[in-house]
C-alpha cells in the first residue's frame, strides 16, 4: 500500500532519500549549501517543516557532495555516503 503525504521543499538538487523504519522521519541529502542533510517529520496529516543541517567538514567544499542517505534498520543511526 502506498500513501502520499505531500511534498516538501528540501533545497537544491535532492539526491538521496530514505524513510525512518518507524515512518516518522524522511532523511534527504541535497546540494544545498550548509543544509546538505535534511530531515522532514511525518504526521498522520502530512509532512512537517524540513530541518536542514550542514555536513561538518564538507559544508564549504563544492567538490564533495553526499550521494546517499540510509537509516539503520533499528532507526538509531543515519549513514551518509560521500564519494
Amino acid at each position: 500500500m502506498v500513501y502520499e503525504l505531500g511534498t516538501a521543499d528540501v533545497g537544491e538538487s535532492p539526491i538521496g532519500v530514505d524513510v525512518h523504519p518507524t515512518g516518522s522521519l524522511v532523511a534527504c541529502v541535497t546540494a544545498q549549501a550548509r543544509q546538505q542533510l535534511v530531515l522532514v517529520p511525518t504526521t498522520p496529516t502530512g509532512l512537517g517543516e524540513p530541518l536542514g543541517w550542514p555536513l561538518i567538514g564538507v559544508d564549504n567544499d563544492e567538490s564533495v557532495q553526499a550521494t546517499c542517505v540510509q537509516w539503520h534498520p533499528a532507526g538509531d543511526i543515519l549513514a551518509v555516503t560521500l564519494p
